[in-house]
């Protein structure tokens, strides 16, 4: 496997268009701190007064991704900058990787790729995962022939990030694994194992993202199709309409699909006639139904409303843009 060869371009296409679990590891998913499950609800409104009403360096933290993402606030990248900044100087370790993408991308402060780098380099050093596959990243030569000691330094780090919690690395050690499913059935799997871990960041990127190569090829690598259709019914209920289309176009098109429940495509349907939206197949798929699964699949598109609750991308993980 080459992931800083065409997985990683890959990867940073997908997020060009589209823009811990081990006790060793440093912890950056805190699903009991109050500030990230807001931001990870979309909760902005709480998100903000939780964040203002703390003066710890997390909280910090969290409102410089505010003010990057413009998340209950108005982006502002210098203000962002500022609390990353005032996070990172006062010891957050989280804060010193969105400090140096500040720094690669002069958002909020004048570009500086040395310090970029200083800053990854110091929190790769504290143990924090995402910063050693970044600093990976930054420092690809697309020119250079990688060694095999190179290709399995390169995974051994994406995959450890992976199994720390790290969705971004999830998604791309699940791209470079599906790259290589063909000719090693291993890889399918660990393809699914990954891509199921990045769907569980729910955010819109990248666990959207992965539901929909979940979608497409999930059976296939031997991912229990229980837990594709939760991740499926998850981003469809929180308003992804473009998976929604994909779903209903793929279970019209092989109804025999065990991710495919006639009443769940009806409603993620809206509960029409799917003509203008699949085009012939629509009618004669609708006609193979019985009337209680169309009654079924209407009552529960009448009454569905998407939740529209998930973020764009996880609130406390670095979305790494080209580099």
């Amino acid at each position: 496997m080459t992931p800083s060869r065409a997985a990683l371009t890959s990867f940073v296409l997908v997020a060009a268009l589209l823009s811990c679990r081990k006790s060793d590891k440093v912890s950056v998913r805190k699903p009991d701190n109050p500030i990230d499950a807001a931001l990870s609800r979309a909760d902005y409104a709480k998100a903000l007064q939780l964040a203002q009403s703390s003066n710890t360096p997390e909280a910090k933290f969290y409102l410089g991704c505010m003010y990057n993402n413009g998340w209950g606030v108005t982006p502002d990248p210098r203000t962002a900058f500022r609390y990353y900044k005032d996070a990172a100087d006062a010891g957050y370790v989280r804060a010193k990787v969105f400090l140096a993408g500040a720094y690669s991308q002069g958002r909020g402060v004048n570009k500086d790729a040395a310090k970029a780098t200083q800053l990854l380099q110091e929190a790769s050093s504290q143990g924090d995962p995402q910063a050693k596959y970044l600093l990976m990243m930054m420092q690809a030569n697309p020119n250079q022939q990688m060694t095999a000691a190179d290709e399995a330094r390169n995974k051994e780090m994406l995959t450890s990030a992976a199994d720390a919690g790290d969705p971004i690395a999830s998604l791309i050690a699940a791209m470079a694994f599906a790259g290589e499913s063909a000719q090693k059935p291993d890889s399918g799997k660990l393809a699914a194992k990954y891509f199921l871990a990045a769907a569980d960041s729910n955010a819109m990127f990248p666990g959207g993202f992965a539901t929909g190569q979940l979608l497409d090829n999930g059976i296939k690598w031997g991912a229990s199709p229980d837990d594709i259709k939760a991740a499926l019914y998850r981003y469809m209920d929180a308003g992804s309409g473009g998976l929604a289309l994909e779903y209903v176009r793929t279970c019209m098109h092989d109804k025999a699909n065990p991710l495919c429940d006639a009443v769940q495509v009806i409603k993620y349907n809206r509960g029409t006639d799917a003509t203008t939206l699949i085009g012939r197949t629509g009618p004669a798929y609708f006609a193979s139904l019985s009337d209680s699964q169309k009654q079924e699949g209407q009552r529960l598109a009448a009454a569905w409303k998407p939740l529209r609750n998930m973020p764009s991308n996880p609130p406390d993980y670095y979305v790494p843009p080209l580099f």
